[in-house]
């Protein structure tokens, strides 16, 4: 979300979107901040609510009725239903019974909405998206259910299919919601194609590691040659 700012996405836009998502005492903000001496943008969810946990259903229906455009409500939509299938496969339950306690968050429903709102307004119909191979972390990350080892078992469902890697820091660098967004927004993984690059955004995760700069970065641009 916060690479999307950086490349043009509107900040004001998205801000009032959080506000009118119906959830209590929303808001979002989008702070400047360094990560390994790196610029980069980092949105900040505040949320009243604390440890409210929420049925696929549930959230679905918070989705639907959001003032969300006609193609960001469509990738939110499936972004929630990939996670909830995973969520269901690793613990061998229905979709429909899946408790969401995570993703019925709050901040973590605003990622998942102002994301796929940010990224329509950037990217637009048509735009094709390629990615780097996804570097997952390592070590272990701490869940509801105990202490598991990275990739967590909803990661490693999402990202069957695509190219991933491990190096850095002994932590989690891929959670299921951004491997989740992540497949919904690109067409495919490799190299940098050659293209004139318009702008640059770098997002900022939540930990800032001394040689690792804990960044998503985006290039946007038209295609060359």
């Amino acid at each position: 979300l916060g690479a999307l700012v950086g490349c043009g996405a509107d900040r004001r836009a998205l801000s009032e979107l959080a506000r009118s998502l119906g959830l209590e005492g929303v808001s979002v903000k989008f702070e400047k901040v360094r990560r390994a001496g790196l610029s980069a943008t980092k949105a900040v969810v505040e949320a009243e609510e604390r440890e409210v946990e929420r049925r696929y259903p549930e959230v679905l229906a918070i989705v639907e009725r959001a003032p969300l455009s006609r193609g960001a409500k469509a990738r939110a939509k499936r972004v929630l239903r990939r996670l909830a299938e995973a969520e269901a496969k690793v613990h061998g339950i229905k979709v429909r019974e899946v408790h969401l306690h995570e993703l019925g968050a709050a901040d973590t429903i605003v990622d998942i909405c102002l994301s796929c709102e940010a990224f329509e307004m950037v990217a637009g119909r048509g735009a094709r998206v390629l990615a780097s191979p996804i570097n997952l972390g390592s070590g272990f990350v701490r869940m509801r259910h105990g202490l598991y080892p990275v990739p967590a078992p909803a990661v490693a469902e999402i990202l069957k299919g695509a190219p991933v890697y491990s190096k850095g820091p002994g932590r989690e660098l891929c959670t299921p919601t951004g491997a989740a967004l992540l497949l919904e927004f690109v067409q495919g993984f490799g190299l940098l194609p050659p293209m004139v690059v318009e702008a640059v955004g770098y997002g900022a995760g939540e930990a800032d590691f001394e040689d690792f700069p804990n960044v998503l970065r985006v290039f946007v641009g038209s295609e060359w040659g």
